[in-house]
C-alpha cells in the first residue's frame, strides 16, 4: 500500500519496509474496524477523513480520500469533511487539502 504510492511520506514508507508484520497487523485492524462501522462506507471514509485533518495527517488525509472517492465521495465532500473540523482543530486542518483533494485531479 505505502510503498508503492508515490504520496505516501517517508516515515509510512519507512513502517511498512522495516515492520512489514506490524504495518500488516494495523492494516487488518484498520479493516476490522470498518467492517464494524455501523456508518456506510462513504462516510465513514469522510469521518476519517476529517479525523486525519484534525490531526493534520497528510498521509491519513490522502489514503482516506482515496477510499471515501471510490465509495462515492465527491470532491465537494471531502472538502467539507476537512472543513468540518476548522472550528475545534482551527485553521491548520488546512494542510491537508492538498494531498487530500489531490486524488481527484490525478490516476490513483
Amino acid at each position: 500500500m505505502a510503498e508503492s504510492n508515490p504520496k505516501a511520506g517517508e516515515a509510512l514508507k519507512t513502517f511498512f519496509r522495516e515492520a512489514p508484520e506490524q504495518a500488516q497487523a494495523w492494516l487488518a485492524a484498520i479493516r476490522n474496524m470498518e467492517g464494524a462501522s455501523a456508518l456506510d462506507p462513504k462516510t465513514h471514509q469522510l469521518v476519517c477523513v476529517g479525523i486525519c485533518a484534525a490531526l493534520q495527517m497528510k498521509d491519513g488525509a490522502f489514503f482516506h480520500a482515496q477510499a471515501a472517492k471510490a465509495a462515492g465521495a465527491s470532491k465537494a465532500e471531502v472538502i467539507s469533511a476537512i472543513l468540518a473540523a476548522l472550528p475545534a482543530a482551527g485553521q491548520g486542518v488546512v494542510e491537508v487539502l492538498p494531498n487530500a483533494i489531490g486524488v481527484f485531479s490525478e490516476t490513483v
